[in-house]
């Protein structure tokens, strides 16, 4: 579900958005026995989920908006399975990818940071 919020949030830019679910199935390439079927089975969960989330507001236009926006996500990323060469992803890939883990290394950093700060701090109270 994780690459389906990213495809989402990149549908704003359509290059980024094309190469990073073409990257994703392109990925799948690489799971032994992973046949480009199995992306279909997250179709009805993912509906499922949306229903359940917006509850009421859930309405039979946005049941249909919805399942075009999922149908159109996953013919994406089967055509990326389908049409993947063996290379590394391109660079709009390698930017989102590298801003989502920017963000996990900068709140690790931060962590480590202020533990050092705090123990360079007990250090010197007691010289």
């Amino acid at each position: 579900m994780n690459s389906i919020d990213e495809g989402i949030k990149a549908m704003d830019n359509v290059d980024c958005f094309f190469d990073l679910l073409h990257q994703i199935g392109a990925s799948h390439r690489k799971i032994p026995g992973f046949k480009k079927e199995y992306f279909w089975k997250i179709e009805h969960p993912f509906l499922e989920a949306v229903r359940l989330t917006l509850g009421d507001r859930y309405t039979d236009n946005m049941d249909n908006i919805y399942r075009i926006t999922i149908k159109f996500l996953i013919e994406t990323v089967v055509s990326g399975y389908e049409t993947a060469p063996d290379h590394e992803p391109n660079d709009n890939v390698k930017r989102i990818k590298e801003g989502v883990n920017n963000a996990a290394t900068t709140t690790t950093t931060n962590t480590n940071t202020t533990n050092t700060e705090d123990n360079k701090g007990g250090a010197g109270k007691g010289s």
